[in-house]
């Protein structure tokens, strides 16, 4: 009683990649935008601050790991 696998059409994937594109481009949006508010409240040209990246590093799959066109989650760090 094996669940037949099915493979991930071209359309699905694609879907996928607009989403991820989507929410990428959110992400860097909202990056700015705090920057920006931290320039503002601070009164100082500066837009690049460190924080910015650990306030939505949670919201960012981890680098050492890459999913796969069936949908699994493969170890792609230093170790592989």
């Amino acid at each position: 009683m094996s669940a037949s696998k099915r493979q991930t059409t071209f359309a699905k994937m694609k879907r996928e990649q607009a989403v991820r594109e989507r929410r990428a481009q959110k992400l860097e949006k909202k990056r700015a935008a705090a920057a920006e508010r931290r320039a503002n409240e601070s009164g100082s040209p500066d837009v690049s601050s460190p924080v910015a990246d650990d306030e939505t590093s949670a919201l960012e799959m981890p680098s050492e790991h890459a999913r796969i066109g069936d949908g699994h989650i493969e170890n792609a760090g230093p170790g592989s």
